[in-house]
Parts: C-alpha cells; structure tokens; sequence
C-alpha cells in the first residue's frame, strides 16, 4: 500500500503558505500501486532570453528546453506518459500565442483526460508588475499584478505592461479549471509580486487535485555558466538546475549527487520531495556566486493525497560523482 503522510509548507511573515491550505498530503506510491498508464504528463513552457527593455538573459530557454527533455527521459518507455509538450520562447512569448498554446494544450488532455494527469507550466525570464486600486473610493485596496515580459515590453511603460505584458490571473485561471494536479516552476523576476494572486486562486480551490506552487522570492535573476546538470551544458538558472536535479536523482555536485539520489529511493518523486529540495538547493547555488535567492513553495487541496507526483521512473541509475 501507499505510505501517506502530511505535510505542512509555512514560513513566518509570508502570505503564501500560511493559511490553512497550505496543509497537504502527499502519498508516495511504491510498485504495489502504480499510476494509471492512461495519466498523461503535459508541460507548458514559457522562456525569453533576447530582452530589448531590460536586461538579457542567457540561460531561461535552455533551461526550459533542457526540463522538457528530462520529463521525456522519465518517461521513455513507459507506455502513455510520454509527455505532451508546448514551449514559446523569445519571439513566440506573447499574450495572444500564449492564450492559443493554452488552449491547444487543454484541448489535447479534454480528448483524452486521467483524473491521474499531471499538467506541468515551468515560466523563465524576466518579470514586473504595477500597483492596482480595487473596492469603492471610501475603501481601496492595493493590488501588485504581476506581469511575465514578452521580449519587447517595457516595464516601466505602465500602459504598454498592462496592454502587452501576461498577466498572472490571465495564465493562470484557464489551467487551473482542469481536473487534475496543476505543477507551476515560476522562475521569473519579481513573481513574488504574484503572491497575493495566488493565494487568492488557491482559496478558490476545490475538490482532491492539488496546485502546487515552486516561485522565486528575488527581483533579479539568477544564473550561472557554472551550474551543469548534464555534462556540457553551457549554464542554467539556480531555480532549475536544482529542479532538474531533483527530477533525474543525479548532480553534477558531489556534495549534492548522493543526497538528490535519495529522494528516487522508492522510485517515485513527491511534490514535498521536489519541493523541499528546490527550496534549499537553489538557496545554496545563489550563495555560491554571490547572489540571494529565496524560494517558496506552497501546495494546496488538502484532499491530493491520492494523486502523487506523476513523472515517470528513472531507466538509468546515476552514477555517483567521485
């Protein structure tokens, strides 16, 4: 049977995690009960390097490319979770080819949908946001939206943010109707301006599947031509490099290599597990060139227990780093 357990996601002073729902089961299936093989893996990526407005990036694309080819490698060879992949990166990052690349990707799962599926969004580039009023004249209160840049936007254009910018909310409410566990990696500048969106759409949450929550808390972003996670890669932002790390069992880190091979002990991957070393991991890849970085993470839908994070297995057993 499933070892079931109950974990709870709370930092002092944040929003985010520390309501009630931040309380979450999380089942860690072994092979006396696998996933359905009808549940299907579906990732939707969004990554700008060529910024016009703000500074450039180096590594967002790669790093969003090189995630979707670690889920493909999970799945090779397990019959239905070969994931169903849609990735806009620089040029092809704007409001209106994301609401069609949403809707393509839902409509591929409305066709054929497992309660068991698990849709994936990884976001990597740069960020802003604007101060909104809400309420009545005699009571307003101040809402930060925060806006994902397309490459030719301005943040600091308050109209052109607002007319061209991808909202929060906007990509968010369409994927969170689904009727499954939602994964959303933000690695963008200023996310942490989303989280009173978010708690706001996790409060309106129902039923068993969760929408589990892993965004940056920095207003720069933070990557390296250092941090490999296969060899010969050229760099990688600190946020996805311990994500990737966590979803193949291996570093190129000595220090790391055999702890992040732990967490596949049983074979399968937990949103806790994946969670709690992104948290920790991409705070100490910061640190070692200088920079600060703050992760949060906050699940929801106490009721998930029954629907762990479902990736696939590993075919191949890491080597550890000498």
């Amino acid at each position: 049977p499933a070892n079931q357990f109950s974990v709870t996601a709370r930092e002092p002073g944040n929003d985010l995690v520390s309501s009630d729902q931040s309380k979450a089961s999380v089942t860690v299936l072994t092979s006396a009960r696998a996933a359905s093989p009808q549940a299907r893996v579906f990732l939707l990526g969004l990554a700008v390097d060529e910024y016009q407005k703000v500074q450039p990036l180096q590594f967002s694309i790669h790093s969003v490319a090189a995630f979707r080819d670690d889920l493909q490698s999970l799945a090779a060879g397990e019959a239905g979770k070969v994931p169903v992949t849609k990735l806009l990166s620089d040029a092809q990052v704007s409001a209106e080819s994301l609401s069609g690349g949403i809707a393509e990707l839902l409509e591929l799962r409305r066709k054929q949908s497992s309660p068991n599926d698990l849709i994936v969004v990884v976001v990597s580039g740069q960020g802003g946001s604007r101060t909104v009023a809400r309420g009545s004249s005699s009571r307003l209160n101040a809402l930060e939206e925060f806006f994902f840049l397309p490459p030719h936007v301005d943040p600091k254009d308050l109209r052109q943010l607002g007319r061209d910018g991808i909202r929060w909310k906007n990509l968010c409410d369409p994927i969170n109707q689904s009727d499954c566990d939602v994964l959303w990696i933000v690695d963008a500048s200023h996310s942490q301006r989303a989280r009173n969106e978010a708690k706001a759409a996790f409060s309106e949450c129902r039923g068993p599947h969760g929408r589990h929550v892993i965004i940056t808390d920095q207003t720069e972003a933070v990557e390296s031509a250092l941090w490999q996670v296969r060899s010969g890669e050229t760099g990688n932002s600190s946020l996805l490099t311990a994500v990737r790390e966590a979803l193949l069992g291996r570093s190129q880190s000595a220090d790391a290599d055999k702890a992040v091979a732990a967490l596949w002990q049983d074979q399968n991957l937990s949103f806790d597990d994946l969670a709690e070393w992104t948290v920790n991991r991409a705070r100490r890849l910061a640190d070692s060139v200088g920079k600060r970085q703050k992760v949060l993470y906050s699940p929801t839908a106490p009721d998930s227990a029954a629907h762990p994070l479902i990736l696939g297995t590993r075919t191949e057993q890491p080597a550890i780093n000498q």
